[in-house]
């Protein structure tokens, strides 16, 4: 029959019919200092030796610690009775005195690494917490900025586009005129209807190709055509004298308007057209003088016709007035340079002329025509806050929070030809302390950390601060500045 059996001796012993196989379980005691100590206690548990033996039996009820087997004789036969027994009892005494000391260094030999590494792990944890201690010690201090606020109330400053208004201190403000043009051009039906006469209308340019003398010609002076069409200039003209090149006369010539001498639609005249001055015939300047009207001549009308009325010129001057202010605001608004204000009060747009056809003039559509200039006063925001924190942050610790910055202006008076003007200033405005980084390491540096944060809540420029310490143990500020990091938040 085939068997385990433990013992309370530890020795686990098998029973096998014909041979005895004897497993010896070596029990030590072993403190597991780690994890890792236990489970390498365990496996020495588990660990176990071999042994063989003939002929022999097993004896659960063995006493002798120091036995690894006993063998009951009784249970077994033995060839030769006693002398078999002698034989077997100076075998087993062999086996102890060899098995025992190969124990003992195996134990001894199993436990050394697991020392070792006890004593090795503690001397490595040591030296690290030693190097976090002293050589990667560090320290951070977070800390929020005051924030004030200032109410401001009637507060003049006087701006002015000058080069030396930025020199000259006070509630003087620099600032820059700027100017802005725009022309517009619309155009209009005629709605009147009227009876009468027109004349027709053309620009000529009149050619002096007779000497190196300019030509006056007054107003009225007749210009025909081959046809027998005539013109008059409406306003007098002088046209320059020809100049020589290379000895070649090269004719210059002068631009007038003239109008139809008649009326009716006989003068309307289309396409380019050459006239001759009537009042130089007879004389050398008749075939050196003569006029050419590109465009030809039109308007010329007689009997019933549409006409522009008065409310047709009113109509179409108020439109055009009014696209051309428009279209300047827009133009002075986004031609405005980087970095500057401008306020509506401190600008201005005029109107320098329009031009419109007179009325009861025959036109079918009628053209209209605006010109328009304008005028701003500008300055930079950061020169205004500036100039508020030089007159209300006496000292230097704080700044004026220009995110938040939205002051109500009120425009006592404004002169655009001078560039001048004075602003009322009310509302309020917050600051924020300014924070020296330098100043705080210098605080910071060797205090323990109930001194520091004694020295902190002391500060006034201060809303919040925080102290982070590494390692987590270290209580202490390092004494070199760069092992300290201030962050201000904002």
């Amino acid at each position: 029959m085939n068997g385990i059996s433990k013992n309370s001796d530890g020795i686990r012993r098998r029973a096998v019919s014909g041979d005895v196989i004897i497993y010896q379980e070596k029990k030590e005691e072993v403190r597991a200092h780690s994890p890792l100590d236990s489970g390498r206690a365990k496996e020495k548990e588990n660990d176990y030796s071999l042994i063989e033996t003939e002929n022999s039996s097993i004896d659960d009820g063995a006493s002798d610690e120091n036995a690894i087997l006993t063998i009951d004789a009784s249970k077994e036969k033995y060839r030769g009775g006693a002398e078999n027994a002698k034989a077997r009892d100076s075998i087993i005494a062999g086996m102890k005195q060899v098995v025992g000391p190969v124990r003992d260094r195996f134990v001894a030999a199993r436990l050394a690494p697991v020392w070792w590494s006890i004593i090795m792990g503690g001397g490595g944890i040591l030296f690290v917490l030693v190097l976090l201690s002293t050589v990667f010690v560090r320290m951070t201090v977070a800390v929020k900025p005051r924030i004030e606020e200032l109410a401001i109330a009637g507060i003049e400053v006087s701006l002015e586009a000058s080069e030396t208004a930025a020199g000259r201190g006070g509630e003087r403000l620099p600032a820059e005129l700027l100017t802005f043009s725009r022309t517009a051009t619309e155009e209009f039906e005629a709605t009147g209807a009227g009876s009468g006469s027109g004349r027709s209308r053309g620009m000529v340019k009149i050619y002096n190709n007779f000497s190196a003398e300019p030509q006056k010609l007054i107003a009225h002076t007749r210009l025909a055509t081959e046809g027998g069409a005539v013109y008059r200039l409406l306003n007098a003209v002088t046209v320059p004298g020809a100049k020589t090149v290379k000895r070649v006369l090269v004719p210059q010539s002068a631009e007038a308007e003239a109008i139809a001498e008649n009326p009716g639609e006989s003068g309307n005249i289309s396409g380019e057209i050459k006239l001759s001055i009537p009042g130089f015939k007879g004389t050398p300047r008749y075939e050196k003088f003569y006029a050419v009207a590109p465009a030809g001549f039109s308007g010329g009308w007689k009997g019933q016709a549409r006409v522009v009325s008065k409310d047709d010129r009113a109509h179409g001057e108020e439109a055009v007035t009014k696209r051309v202010f428009g279209e300047l605001g827009e133009e002075m608004a986004r031609k405005l340079p980087p970095d500057f204000t401008l306020l509506e009060g401190l600008r201005e747009i005029q109107i320098a002329d329009v031009k419109a056809p007179a009325v009861n003039t025959r036109f079918d559509r009628f053209s209209v025509r605006a010109d328009a200039v304008g005028k701003a006063i500008v300055f930079r925001a950061r020169d205004l806050i500036a100039l508020l924190e030089k007159n209300l942050i006496p000292s230097e610790d704080a700044t004026i929070v220009r995110e938040t910055f939205a002051p109500q202006f009120r425009i006592a008076s404004v002169d655009f030809s001078k560039g001048t003007a004075r602003l009322i200033l009310d509302g309020t405005v917050r600051t924020r302390s300014i924070v020296s980084e330098k100043d705080l390491i210098e605080l910071a540096k060797g205090k323990n950390e109930a001194a520091l944060i004694e020295a902190l809540r002391a500060r006034t420029d201060l809303a919040t601060f925080q102290l982070k310490f590494f390692p987590p143990w270290n209580s202490k500020a390092p004494s070199r500045e760069d092992k300290i990091r201030v962050v201000v938040q904002e």
